[in-house]
């Protein structure tokens, strides 16, 4: 029996394989579902809606044609029913219904007796109907007495049906919210709806002692509200105790099945990690282990502890007040205990959502035993008239606040090697000491951890005890490519502003400003054990559209275009992201970030115009041209003195210039030819005199010695 988690659909017909079925799609949130569905070439669930809930056995619908679309998003769509499924788990996800679901398998099972006798009188019930009331209308009754209305009345041969009268109100409406199949079906298929609306009602009955439904998640969408209490908890339909007690690792470790069987995004916004990191990460997580993510910074370590929230359910039910999200049915603090054993099924719950589940903190050397375990309340023991002692007058820490949820501390080495202790120990034994005083609070969480390497040495290390206890270490890296970078610096750079200037950075700033982070990394001068952040090309590159802002503005333009001139007011961002060798030391940062442009800019220069014959550019400066083009320029003014230069417009094109006429873009890439071209030694520039011809300096001849004769030594 396979499993799967899929989009749910409650509907008031019922779906059984191989059958067609014609929906009208209308509202916005179904209209997404099938657009997802249509997409990735997925089916969603259809589950009987009844008045009192949602029956658990459904089937998956195909979606087979698309039959028409309007102006509004509204869709008809056919479907096929295929594989008969039993709803493990709901997952009350907002807007969409989703379900964590069994595929029912053909087996050689009998039923149980009574079930089979029940579906065989209630079969020939309504063949009997069928057969013989040639005149009458059968009324069909829902359990708790609502009435489905007059059906049909068939002729004595029993083989053509029609409608007689048009049937009343009916509890369960046509059209639940959703879609809508009452004005597209004849009479024969809405007759035969009505029949296996009632049939399969029963009929589920029958697979309802196949396995519990787990309660975790609220009903909301099947018209029941959160329950308040724990008694309402308990009478939700299906419900059942032991699939309540899933602990959080059981309960990230199904979530994540479920994803990857769906193809979902695991940790979207992390790149360039699908091959390496996140394959790892996803072992642990299904191993149930506490790991610690190892690497440099700026390797998204942060980001990803974080993204491990959504693999977490919607909400949960907790005990409404306890400090430590005490589940309901197994509370663990004597608070509850006591407050269960009084209040009973009056016991007020929550539902705490994922967000609040995870507890993330940064350690430093301050960080005390108190802030992460926790500490005696003197006040709370003066107030309640209790004994330090007493469990109930302890202030709980982080970790304990994190109960039924996720615990990520940040530069562990930083953490100091007593509180450590204290975390391996309740990691393991599931008890811990406060003042003195020892407390059992066998927690239920996943403990995650990040860390520098350079942090093992500089500033404290991992106690071997708690390294002994990680499941796994697992270890991030800087992106391995330059599209993986630019990938990265383009979602997290701060580029599209609500400004009045547009300004655009071309592709080939782009590779330029993540090259930079390449040939850092690379540099013997920059210390590796530091690292170059991935924050580097981020900031450069909000630097590099602030400087095309700012000279947009001076020269009163709407629209620009960044140089590569640009690179250099972004220097700020370079120098203070770079930690130094003695070697680069003696150099100085800005000398350094200098010289990482000048190769940045000659590597893609030599990608796009390795082939390309610029004799004639090189030329024109050999024959004494010079150009300097100041920082505050128009736009059409450096256009005019770029063209000045025979053939340098012609090869814009490499760079993605469509028309050498668009005067921002063929500037922008005219400046980069030339920046290139001095990046290869192949022109000069300085400051004083821009661009101009760089003539190799003539070795110094030797000079020429008067022939002495040798003096003769004896």
């Amino acid at each position: 029996m396979r499993a799967d988690r899929i989009p749910l659909f409650p509907l008031n017909v019922v779906l059984f394989p191989g059958e067609q079925l014609p929906l009208h799609i209308f509202e916005p949130r179904y209209r997404r579902m099938v657009r997802e569905c249509l997409d990735s070439k997925s089916p969603f669930g259809m589950l009987l809606a009844l008045p009192d809930g949602i029956v658990r056995v459904g089937c998956t619908a195909e979606i087979l044609e698309v039959i028409k679309r309007y102006e509004d998003g509204r869709m008809d769509i056919i479907t096929v029913g295929r594989d008969p499924f039993r709803v493990v788990e709901l997952f009350s996800g907002d807007p969409l219904l989703e379900g964590h679901v069994d595929y029912l398998e053909d087996t050689d099972s009998t039923a149980a007796p009574q079930s089979i006798k029940q579906f065989v009188e209630l079969y020939e019930t309504y063949s009997q109907g069928f057969r013989r009331r040639p005149t009458g209308a059968t009324r069909l009754h829902h359990r708790g007495g609502a009435s489905l209305g007059p059906l049909v009345e068939t002729a004595a041969s029993g083989t053509s049906h029609r409608v007689r009268t048009p049937a009343p109100a009916f509890d369960v409406p046509s059209r639940l919210g959703a879609a809508s199949t009452e004005s597209r079906d004849p009479a024969t298929s809405r007759r035969r709806q009505r029949f296996r609306f009632k049939l399969t009602a029963s009929f589920s009955n029958w697979f309802a002692d196949r396995g519990p439904m787990t309660a975790s998640t609220s009903l909301h969408h099947s018209g029941q509200p959160k329950p308040h209490t724990l008694g309402e908890l308990k009478r939700i339909p299906d419900f059942d105790a032991r699939t309540t007690a899933l602990s959080v690792k059981n309960e990230i470790r199904r979530n994540l099945l479920c994803s990857i069987e769906r193809n979902q995004p695991l940790f979207p916004g992390v790149h360039g990690y699908d091959d390496s990191v996140i394959p790892q990460i996803v072992n642990a997580l299904l191993s149930r282990h506490n790991f610690i993510l190892l690497g440099l910074r700026g390797q998204a370590k942060s980001r990803i502890l974080r993204g491990l929230m959504q693999l977490l359910d919607p909400e949960i039910p907790v005990i409404a007040g306890c400090e430590i999200n005490d589940h309901p049915l197994r509370p663990i603090c004597r608070a509850c205990r006591e407050r269960l054993a009084g209040e009973g099924d009056n016991t007020p719950i929550a539902w705490l959502p994922r967000d609040q589940r995870y507890v993330e903190k940064l350690a430093t050397p301050d960080v005390t035993i108190a802030d992460i375990l926790g500490d005696v309340d003197p006040i709370r023991a003066a107030r309640g008239g209790r004994d330090l002692s007493d469990e109930l007058t302890i202030h709980y820490g982080l970790l304990p606040r994190a109960n039924r949820g996720i615990f990520a501390v940040n530069e562990l080495p930083d953490l100091a090697g007593k509180i450590q202790v204290g975390l391996f120990n309740i990691m393991q034994e599931g008890d811990i000491q406060i003042k003195g005083y020892p407390l059992r609070l066998p927690l239920d969480v996943l403990l995650v951890f990040t860390a520098n390497p350079e942090d093992y040495t500089a500033r404290g290390k991992i106690i071997t005890p708690l390294k002994d206890r990680l499941g796994a270490e697992i270890r991030t890296h800087y992106p391995t490519s330059i599209e993986d970078g630019i990938t990265i610096t383009t979602q997290e750079a701060w580029t599209q502003r609500d400004s009045a200037i547009k300004v655009e950075v071309p592709d080939y700033l782009r590779e330029v400003v993540e090259e930079i982070a390449f040939q850092a990394r690379e540099d013997k001068r920059v210390d590796k054990r530091s690292g170059v952040s991935q924050r580097l090309p981020i900031t450069t590159l909000e630097n590099l559209v602030s400087s095309a802002e700012q000279r947009a503005a001076r020269t009163g333009e709407s629209f620009g275009v960044a140089r590569v001139a640009d690179l250099y007011a972004a220097l700020p961002s370079i120098t203070g992201k770079l930690e130094l060798e003695y070697e680069g030391e003696l150099k100085g940062a800005e000398t350094i970030a200098r010289e990482l442009i000048r190769a940045a800019v000659g590597r893609v220069f030599s990608k796009h115009f390795s082939e390309v014959n610029l004799q004639p550019v090189t030329q024109w400066f050999e024959l004494g041209g010079e150009l300097k083009i100041p920082d505050i320029i128009s736009t059409p003014q450096r256009y005019q003195q770029l063209a000045r230069i025979q053939g340098l417009l012609d090869h814009v094109g490499k760079l993605g210039v469509h028309s050498r006429k668009d005067e921002p873009q063929a500037a922008g890439a005219a400046e980069m030819i030339l920046e290139g071209l001095w990046a290869h030694r192949r022109i000069g520039r300085s400051e004083e005199r821009g661009f101009y011809a760089d003539k190799p300096q003539r070795a110094p001849e030797p000079r020429e010695s008067p022939n002495r004769p040798r003096r003769n030594y004896n």
